[in-house]
C-alpha cells in the first residue's frame, strides 16, 4: 500500500515459490548381526539427516552378492524374495563372505520418494569375538573364556596350543571342549635369557555348520619362586663326607652348584667356621683332629636354578659319631697291659 496521506493505494503481489527435492538423507543407516538375524542401527537418526525433513519408510527389500563377486557394483546385488521387513534372518548353511544389504523405500518430510540403500553387512557366519591379551605370572592360575556373536545353539569349542616347547604342558595333554579354559601356569614356565614369554593359544567354535577361531595371548612374566623343596643331606663314609641336593625340587627348575663351603662347629660354644683342609670341594674329608664326637659338620652350596636365579642354601647338620679321645684312652690302656 502506498498514501500521501489523503488517499492510500493498494496492490497485491504474487509470489510463486516452486518446492524442490534437497536430497537424500546425508547418513547411511548400518547392519547389525546376531545370530544370522540381520537388523537396522542408528535408523532413525539417518532418517534426520534429510534435508527435507523425517518421513516414513513405506518398504524394505533385503539384498544379496555372493562372496566372489564384485559386490561395489549394483547389479552384483539380487533381492532376496520375500525379504521385506525391517530385519532379515540369514538362514542356515549360508555362505561365510556373502554381503548383505537393504534398501528403503521412503517419504520425506515434503512428501518426495526416494530410494536409499544401507551400508553393506559381510556375513562371517559364527565368529569367536576378540579375546583380550591377558598378563599373569608364573604359578598363576588363568582363566579365559571364548565369547561368540551367538546366544543359541549346541556349540563346540576347542582349545588348543599353537606356540612354545612347553605349551603342551599348560594343557597337559587334554583337549579342552569348552568355551572357558582354566590352567595353571608353570613355576618354571621362562627360560633363563627371558624375563617374559608369550603363549599364543588357538580356540574354535563349531555350531555343526560353520567354525570360528580365534588367538587368545597369554603374556607370562617370569619371578623368583622360591629355593629347593628339599634340604640337602650329607653323606658319610669313614672321615669323608659327601653332599646330596636334588636340586629338581627347585619349582625354578633343576639349575647347576656353582660353590661349596664345608663348615664345622665343636666346643661347648658351637660357632660355625671353615672347616680345615681343602673345604670348597664337592666332598670333604674330615680332618684328624678334628674327628671328634660331637664335632658338627655342614656344607653351604650356591647355586644357579633353572631360571638363572642364584641362591645360597646350607645342608642339614651332620653330628659327627666316633669319640677319638675314647680310643686314645683304649690304646694307653692296652698299652700299659702289655708292659
Amino acid at each position: 500500500s502506498v498514501g500521501d496521506g489523503v488517499a492510500p493505494s493498494t496492490k497485491l503481489v504474487i509470489v510463486n515459490i516452486t518446492r524442490t527435492d534437497n536430497g537424500e538423507w546425508t547418513t547411511k543407516p548400518t547392519i547389525s548381526e546376531r545370530d544370522r538375524r540381520l537388523t537396522i542401527s542408528a535408523l532413525s537418526a539417518a532418517l534426520a539427516t534429510d534435508p527435507d525433513g523425517d518421513g516414513t519408510i513405506e518398504a524394505y527389500q533385503w539384498q544379496r552378492c555372493l562372496a566372489d563377486a564384485d559386490c561395489s557394483k549394483d547389479n552384483q546385488w539380487q533381492s532376496i524374495s520375500d525379504a521385506t521387513k525391517n530385519f532379515y534372518q540369514i538362514p542356515k548353511g549360508e555362505a561365510v563372505n556373502n554381503q548383505f544389504r537393504v534398501q528403503f523405500t521412503y517419504r520425506d518430510g515434503q512428501n518426495y520418494k526416494t530410494t536409499v540403500i544401507s551400508e553393506p553387512l559381510i556375513y562371517v557366519g559364527l565368529r569367536i569375538l576378540d579375546i583380550d591379551p591377558i598378563a599373569t605370572t608364573e604359578g598363576e592360575v588363568v582363566t579365559i573364556v571364548a565369547r561368540v556373536n551367538v546366544s543359541s545353539g549346541n556349540l563346540i569349542s576347542v582349545w588348543r596350543a599353537t606356540t612354545g616347547d612347553k605349551t603342551p604342558s599348560i594343557l597337559k595333554g587334554r583337549t579342552v571342549t569348552s568355551a572357558t579354559l582354566v590352567f595353571t601356569v608353570p613355576s618354571d614356565w621362562a627360560s633363563t635369557a627371558q624375563t617374559q614369554t608369550t603363549v599364543s593359544l588357538l580356540v574354535s567354535v563349531s555350531d555343526g555348520e560353520t567354525t570360528g577361531t580365534n588367538l587368545a595371548i597369554v603374556n607370562i612374566t617370569r619371578i623368583d619362586n622360591g629355593g629347593l623343596a628339599t634340604t640337602p643331606t650329607i653323606i658319610k663314609r669313614d672321615r669323608r663326607l659327601t653332599v646330596r641336593a636334588n636340586l629338581n625340587s627347585d619349582p625354578d627348575g633343576s639349575g647347576t652348584i656353582q660353590a661349596y663351603q664345608w663348615q664345622i662347629c665343636s666346643g661347648s660354644s658351637c660357632s660355625w667356621q671353615s672347616a680345615a683342609g681343602t673345604s670348597t670341594a664337592s666332598s670333604y674329608t674330615i680332618q684328624e683332629e678334628d674327628a671328634v664326637q660331637g664335632n658338627q659338620f655342614r656344607v653351604q652350596l650356591s647355586y644357579s636354578d633353572g631360571q638363572g636365579y642364584s641362591r645360597t642354601v646350607i645342608s642339614e647338620v651332620l653330628n659327627y659319631g666316633e669319640a677319638k679321645a675314647v680310643f686314645m684312652r683304649l690304646k694307653l690302656f692296652l698299652e700299659g697291659a702289655l708292659q
